[in-house]
């Protein structure tokens, strides 16, 4: 059975607003074979403009540029800090690119970010994402990082072709497949140190603030290490994906719709889930709830099958609290148990399964190891 989640939006804006915007940094030109697709796009080909509702572009364009002194600027009125070498000011900048097929300068679609900056995986816990998110916002407002941060070890950012959807098993998919062929088994990886790790979040988080001299401003201005709006485009499919990461801390059970896999489509402003799931055959319980109500109601007569269905719903009690059971040893709690989340499988000899469905609300929490001792 396929699920599809919400799309996770990346709004971009359009190419008249880009074209007409404050070049800050130049980006380099790039190869015959990054145009063509045969190699990623890396951080070196993107350009830094201004935002053109910038408020501070709007003071720094209103004040005469014909005085400077130590960086600092004025005309018949207040000094108007303009940076230094080592302390730029921060814009609203936006990250983009010279498209090679129109030969326009865009803003980075989703595709290109990814392909430069990758994303994390799904081992990653959301105290160590919200940790490399945290580092790379004190990079971007030029605060330090603390040394001893450490992050577990991560795959290569994914590979995007240029102007072109993607639909394929990103690295995490694969660490979704270890963990779930393992039946529950939880694998864990080696920490390293964020100066070590591969992908472009980790470089990023590590990074030093990078300051550069704009002409047509005279100022010196803070280029940031990740674009702001891809940052907050991390933290919507973190969320959204917390249904995903939870399934795969439960493992397999019977009692508990399994995941077998997960696509991503990646597109230019936005990215959409397609989470593979064990077939159901019977539907909600709810249902089978509904239909024996209603044939109750239109005859009155003793119904010789009660007994036999008080005898499956004693069944489907049992399951539910093995299933839920088994969600609890391994830190999840469902938080949203009703009838519509229950499915009945049908077996091939007619016999019924109850199966545990729908972790969109579901929560993790600490396991007292004692407790599971005794």
């Amino acid at each position: 059975a396929m699920k599809i989640l919400n799309p996770v939006a990346y709004r971009m804006m359009p190419t008249e607003t880009t074209e007409n915007a404050v070049v800050v940094k130049k980006g380099a030109e790039m190869s015959m074979e990054v145009k063509q697709g045969l190699k990623p796009m890396e951080q070196q080909h993107v350009w830094w403009i201004v935002h053109p509702n910038s408020r501070n572009l709007r003071t720094l364009q209103r004040q005469s540029s014909n005085q400077v002194d130590g960086g600092r600027t004025s005309r018949n009125g207040p000094e108007i800090d303009r940076g230094a070498p080592d302390r730029g000011i921060r814009l609203s900048l936006i990250a983009a690119y010279m498209d090679p097929r129109s030969n326009l300068l865009k803003e980075l679609p989703l595709t290109r970010c990814i392909e430069i900056w990758g994303h994390a995986p799904f081992s990653v816990t959301d105290q160590e994402f919200e940790d490399i998110m945290e580092a790379i916002e004190r990079v971007n407002a030029g605060q330090p990082n603390p040394s001893s941060l450490v992050l577990p070890g991560s795959p290569p950012p994914s590979r995007v072709a240029t102007g072109q959807t993607s639909s394929s098993e990103s690295t995490e998919t694969h660490e979704l497949k270890k963990s779930t062929e393992q039946s529950g088994t939880k694998s864990t990886v080696a920490p390293i140190a964020l100066t070590n790790a591969r992908t472009g979040l980790f470089r990023a988080a590590s990074s030093k603030r990078n300051v550069v001299y704009c002409e047509s401003l005279t100022a010196f201005i803070a280029i940031p290490a990740v674009p702001s709006k891809y940052l907050r485009w991390l933290r919507q499919r973190r969320a959204a994906t917390k249904e995903i990461r939870n399934m795969m801390l439960i493992g397999r059970h019977k009692n508990v719709v399994h995941l077998y896999e997960v696509l991503e489509l990646i597109q230019e402003a936005k990215s959409t889930m397609f989470l593979v799931l064990e077939l159901v055959r019977g539907g909600e319980l709810f249902d089978l709830i509904s239909s024996s109500s209603n044939k109750k109601k239109k005859d009155d007569s003793p119904d010789p099958t009660l007994e036999e269905s008080e005898s499956m719903m004693r069944k489907f009690f049992q399951e539910l609290a093995s299933g839920v059971s088994y969600c609890h040893l391994n830190g999840i709690a469902h938080r949203d148990l009703k009838p519509e989340n229950l499915l009945v499988h049908t077996g091939p000899n007619a016999e019924c399964t109850l199966k545990i469905a729908d972790f969109g609300l579901s929560a993790t929490f600490n396991i007292d190891t004692h407790e599971l001792e005794a």
